[in-house]
């Protein structure tokens, strides 16, 4: 009677990592949707919504250093959703109102800013990941 499963992709205080290509893999054989909150992941780790079996992700733009208030939902094809206000016809019929134009601008370049510094940043994480393992091995 599982109609959605939702799963933290990345934990913003520990730093775990969820197997979201398993887990996807897993209910793929079930009825139920998949979401992944990808608020700390995006920008970060290589996402593949489709290998992944992903039916919703959600990403902030604020994690992104975008503009606050900005953030998108990805919703597979498969998904049906129904509008959350009615009246207009931006966000394919699914919410009224005028879109934040500015918002989605800043958004789209904090997206791509963060892809292409992607691997420097990992690369700079891994050495902290590296200095803090050290550092404890030295400790005893």
């Amino acid at each position: 009677d599982t109609i959605l499963v939702t799963v933290m992709y990345g934990n913003n205080e520990v730093g775990t990592v969820q197997p979201i290509e398993e887990i996807g893999e897993l209910l793929k054989e079930h009825k139920a949707y998949f979401h992944t909150d990808a608020v700390q992941a995006f920008g970060l780790l290589p996402i593949d919504v489709k290998n992944s079996h992903i039916d919703l992700l959600s990403v902030s733009g604020h994690k992104l250093n975008g503009p606050k208030g900005t953030g998108f939902l990805y919703a597979s094809k498969d998904v049906k959703l129904s509008p959350l206000l009615f009246g207009g016809e931006q966000e394919r019929k699914r919410r009224a109102g005028t879109e934040n134009v500015p918002g989605i601008v800043g958004l789209k370049e904090a997206i791509k800013l963060s892809s292409e510094e992607r691997d420097e940043k990992n690369e700079k994480y891994q050495s902290f990941k590296a200095i803090f393992a050290d550092t404890l091995r030295d400790a005893g």
